[in-house]
């Protein structure tokens, strides 16, 4: 067996970043970066996939604000993290409510600096991904939702690496067991569901009870089939925001995948 090296990147612009910096084999992101990478020509393909169960994200406006809807942020300070899903679903809420990036100012701030700008006033509103979205709500509990993620989100989470690192056939069994472990980490954590809640109560530094909301509301629970659905949801995505101006031209989806692991991957029930 493989022992992982494991690094963390705040977000899908320094993932993509370290693949081309050859920093990195193979990492976990949501459903946005891979279509820009595509866009933009890099290697970066979909291995795996899982798909959250509830809403991940919201967009949020401290107390005492007289924002009602997204359609009030006209105009206003509106905060989020660039060439992510966080972007993907602002702009979504943003055409939901009649508007475009370019009727707001956009903050573009990291997935762990949003909340600290919302504390401090410096934005209107922001989207807020959790465990972030829980703890901010906890603690200033005069805060509010005003737009969800249902409807708007794939709830994706894609395993992703390069057709370089697939090229070496070590590498690629290793990706491979990756996969293996993975789905058997998702059939764990159901069997054991208290040690799951104490290790990610830990790892992320939260509250129990949060914890086990979060997983209880929110949490994957096995590998999913590729393409499958998950396609369908990328070309969407990126039909949208090819019509938003955050790609250039409309791209092929289906040309992000590599399947030589589909046979770990099943159907979702």
């Amino acid at each position: 067996a493989v022992e992982p090296e494991w690094a963390t990147c705040a977000g899908g612009p320094p993932l993509l970043e370290a693949f081309r910096a050859g920093e990195i084999d193979v990492g976990f992101v949501g459903d946005t970066p891979p279509i820009l990478a595509a866009a933009a020509g890099q290697d970066l393909v979909v291995v795996g996939a899982w798909r959250y169960t509830g809403d991940n994200f919201a967009v949020v406006v401290p107390p005492d604000s007289d924002v009602e809807s997204v359609a009030d942020l006209e105009g206003r300070t509106f905060a989020y993290q660039r060439g992510t899903a966080l972007q993907s679903f602002a702009i979504r809420a943003l055409d939901e409510a009649g508007l475009s990036e370019s009727e707001i100012e956009v903050v573009d701030l990291s997935v762990l600096d949003v909340v600290a700008a919302l504390k401090s006033g410096d934005v209107d509103a922001a989207v807020v991904v959790e465990p972030l979205l829980g703890q901010y709500r906890s603690e200033v509990p005069d805060a509010r939702v005003v737009r969800d993620s249902e409807g708007l989100t794939t709830n994706l989470a894609l395993i992703v690496t390069t057709e370089e690192r697939l090229a070496d056939d070590a590498t690629a069994a290793a990706i491979g067991d990756l996969l293996v472990n993975l789905d058997d980490a998702f059939a764990w954590g159901a069997a054991n569901r208290d040690e799951l809640v104490r290790a990610f109560a830990e790892a992320n530094s939260v509250d129990p009870d949060l914890a086990r909301s979060l997983i209880e509301s929110n949490g994957g629970n096995e590998l999913i089939e590729l393409p499958g659905d998950v396609v369908t949801d990328l070309q969407d995505l990126a039909d949208d925001l090819a019509t938003a101006g955050v790609i250039p031209e409309p791209i092929d989806a289906s040309g992000i995948f590599d399947l030589r692991f589909s046979a770990l991957n099943k159907e979702s029930e």
